[in-house]
């Protein structure tokens, strides 16, 4: 499959790709490597999400998979991708004062604990009849701030991700739309997350807000990162209990 093809007629396995590659890229360049590796495993953890992909099919868009499947691999890449990004411009803004427990004990109970209510919120919010994506939506605003209260020193790194993340996000999806106009078309414009506003689905707005709030605090409460008030570097997570 050439470039010039798999942008036209993939444009959303193209982007989770670009969005996935230049992160990883810029990471290994700007990040030490504690940091670095920090970043691959938060794409990581939120990987598994592209389960619930297909739930935001029709009602806000539509896009064309490889296979045509409602679930493909672009919804494992796009997952891992855009976490992989939030704790990127995290590490990045924050560099020297974010560091890991030698060891976490407890890691599954929290991991666990955060990723079933993140579930259970959407499915609450989804089968109470809100839309997906305005379900979605709430579940980061909900869990971030539950998260804010458990650990309310972590608030310079929701606020890095609550910045800096939407900033970055929309600049590559920007660059999706440019290298493929015709990619917004499989947004649903019925629907009033699919409606543009600054050339951007309003879903795609206001979700990169509350997720790049969110997913920094779930990162970090699962590994029990902290926020030195100095700098000094960070240590990687040798152990899991």
């Amino acid at each position: 499959m050439n470039e010039p093809l798999m942008i036209n007629s993939y444009p959303y396995l193209f982007a989770s790709i670009l969005m996935m590659l230049l992160c990883l890229i810029a990471g290994r360049l700007l990040l030490k490597t504690a940091q670095f590796w920090a970043t691959v495993l938060s794409g990581l953890l939120n990987a598994p999400c592209c389960i619930f992909m297909p739930l935001l099919e029709k009602c806000y868009w539509s896009p064309k998979r490889v296979g045509g499947w409602i679930l493909g691999p672009e919804d494992l890449l796009i997952s891992f991708a855009v976490a992989l990004m939030a704790w990127f411009i995290v590490a990045l803004l924050l560099r020297g004062k974010i560091s890991f427990a030698s060891t976490t004990p407890g890691f599954f109970r929290r991991y666990n604990t955060a990723a079933g209510l993140s579930v259970g919120f959407f499915l609450v919010f989804h089968f109470s009849g809100l839309e997906p994506m305005a379900s979605l939506i709430l579940t980061c605003g909900v869990m971030a701030i539950l998260l804010q209260i458990i650990r309310r020193d972590l608030w310079p790194l929701a606020l890095c991700g609550f910045l800096g993340f939407p900033l970055l996000y929309l600049l590559v999806v920007r660059l999706d739309f440019w290298l493929c106009p015709d990619f917004i078309l499989q947004w649903n414009r019925d629907s009033v997350w699919g409606v543009t506003f600054l050339g951007f689905p309003l879903g795609e707005i206001t979700w990169s807000v509350v997720f790049g709030a969110y997913w920094p605090l779930f990162f970090s409460y699962t590994f029990m990162v902290e926020v030195a008030p100095s700098r000094k570097d960070a240590r990687t997570c040798v152990a899991a209990a």
